[in-house]
């Protein structure tokens, strides 16, 4: 079999039902939730970042959130160069659908601190998108890494440009400002 369903295998074996019914109420706009918590999700992102990772994300079907969820952990494990990193970031954030899947890339995108000026023009260009969750991305790494005196007063600015009237982007920027 492909790795892809080897690992989706495992992602089914570690599904819990009623942490599944959780995460169901807790993640709107989110299809497919298995129900794996999240030590297990990174234990099996670090197997992935050190396995066939580019085969995986190339066959990868994201059926399930779970799915979607292991590439964005893989993708902050990697120990590519940052130019590789933000190639794969690149893909990976139009499949951001929900605020989950969102914070949990961003918490995950350590590489940001060694490379906070490059990482910095990669996140500005997703502030003017119209797509709401990569608005939100750019907010919330935002938030994670840049609140600082070098940043704040550009990051105020750039909340402030955001028009979007989207809930989730409303939620993001609001927490950034605060």
């Amino acid at each position: 079999g492909s790795i892809y369903l080897e690992y989706q295998k495992r992602l089914i074996e570690l599904a819990e039902t009623q942490y599944q019914a959780f995460l169901q109420k807790l993640i709107p706009n989110s299809n497919n939730i298995l129900g794996v918590r999240s030590p297990a999700i990174k234990k099996l992102a670090k197997e992935l970042s050190k396995d066939n990772w580019r085969e995986y994300f190339e066959l990868s079907k994201d059926v399930y959130y779970e799915e979607t969820l292991l590439q964005g952990a893989v993708i902050g494990l990697l120990k590519e160069d940052i130019e590789t990193v933000l190639d794969e970031a690149r893909r990976y954030i139009p499949k951001i659908s929900n605020w989950a899947l969102c914070d949990s890339f961003c918490s995950g995108l350590k590489i940001t601190k060694p490379h906070k000026e490059r990482v910095w023009e990669f996140v500005v260009d997703y502030v003017n998108s119209n797509e709401p969750y990569e608005i939100r991305f750019a907010v919330v790494m935002m938030l994670f890494y840049y609140i600082d005196d070098e940043y704040t007063t550009e990051i105020l600015g750039l909340i402030e440009q955001i028009s979007i009237d989207d809930y989730y982007v409303k939620m993001a920027a609001a927490w950034a400002v605060s």
